[in-house]
């Protein structure tokens, strides 16, 4: 059966994943750096080369030798004959790598780069007639919010808005990161040091604002620490984290929920499209590592499960009970949805529901009571 244009996306991110994950070798430490980098864009090649072979009907066994998976391939899509040479002195430095120990020059390994880029992209464009940079992991995240976030991001980026890609790529990794608590106030915390005491208020009021804006600077600094720990707990690239931010505008939270985006600092209003992907792909690769570790939700956060109802009418899931809030996703008539408590008092017409471990909502007259209660 012949894969649709989703499906294929879906699968050519496998090999986009390893393109990245050797660039992101290349620039590492080490004497193997060269030699590992060039072992992942081999795997990205073949990974590619594996869909081509199902999408062009392809008849190659699993443990056939990389030159005749070339060879075989090629015969189906003339243009992979074009990048043959390039292919097998990737795939000769691999093999002397990784079976002979013999190592990668960061020179050679810059080239490889470079050819593994040029087939990926190339081939995609003319036998698939797709943009290999369109390729991702985003439908495997499993948190809608930041899922529809990224995707905006990847339409932004393909219209030529990096500046609202930026944004987008801000707002899903706020959103991925507060759903997981990845940042949530911890003891010792200065959210929870409580009010100054009368002693500090009856100082000098020149030494308290000396002291107040000391005050204030280690505690930011600390907080700083604190989330670069939080998220090399999760393997985290904190390089790459910190051009991130420098990328990227600040993401404001309001009382009611509400996102607002600040540029300001070293921030660039004006990105560049390789800046744009590359913090896209950041979020991807850092939300997926977070993902992989994350095991379950705080104990201040679980809700509890009261009910199940069926959907009555198309209807939509909401991130909060008013009509103008952000819509996360969309539910048709047939469908089964969890009824929570334990997140805000019930909104008139509207009950709470679970999604993605959060509670989201619903307008009541789209369902019907399946089992349980509704509050």
């Amino acid at each position: 059966m012949l894969m649709d244009q989703e499906m294929l996306i879906r699968r050519l991110s496998l090999p986009r994943f390893l393109f990245r994950s050797g660039v992101v070798a290349l620039r590492g430490p080490g004497p193997y750096a060269s030699g590992l980098a060039t072992s992942l864009f081999q795997d990205s090649i073949e990974a590619f080369l594996r869909v081509l072979a199902e999408t062009g009907k392809v008849n190659v066994g699993p443990q056939v030798s990389f030159d005749i998976l070339v060879d075989k391939v090629s015969d189906s899509y003339g243009s992979v004959l074009d990048h043959k040479a390039a292919l097998s002195r990737l795939n000769k430095a691999r093999v002397a790598f990784k079976h002979h120990g013999i190592s990668v020059s960061e020179e050679d390994a810059a080239h490889f780069r470079e050819s593994a880029r040029a087939f990926l992209s190339e081939i995609a464009r003319d036998a698939l007639g797709l943009d290999f940079a369109r390729a991702s992991l985003i439908s495997t995240i499993g948190h809608r919010r930041t899922e529809n976030r990224l995707r905006k991001a990847q339409e932004a980026v393909a219209a030529g808005d990096y500046r609202k890609a930026m944004e987008c790529a801000a707002v899903g990794f706020h959103i991925y990161l507060n759903a997981r608590s990845v940042h949530r106030a911890r003891p010792g915390s200065h959210r929870y040091w409580g009010p100054l005491s009368s002693t500090f208020h009856s100082i000098d009021h020149r030494l308290r604002r000396s002291l107040t804006e000391f005050t204030d600077w280690v505690v930011s600094h600390l907080e700083e620490l604190n989330q670069s720990v939080d998220l090399l707990s999760h393997d985290l690239d904190i390089m790459a984290y910190r051009r991130f931010l420098d990328l990227t505008p600040n993401v404001q939270v309001a009382m009611t929920g509400a996102l607002s985006i600040v540029w300001g600092g070293s921030s660039n209003s004006q990105p560049s499209k390789e800046d744009t992907e590359f913090c896209i792909d950041f979020v991807v690769d850092s939300v997926l590592r977070i993902g992989a570790s994350h095991t379950q939700q705080d104990a201040w956060s679980r809700l509890d499960s009261i009910g199940q109802v069926e959907v009555r009418e198309d209807s939509v899931v909401r991130l909060y009970p008013r009509d103008d809030s952000e819509v996360i996703r969309s539910v048709s008539v047939g469908d089964y949805l969890t009824v929570v408590s334990g997140y805000i008092d019930q909104a008139d017409g509207y009950i709470a529901i679970l999604q993605d471990g959060e509670a989201a909502f619903v307008v009541t007259d789209h369902v019907r009571l399946s089992s349980g209660r509704l509050q």
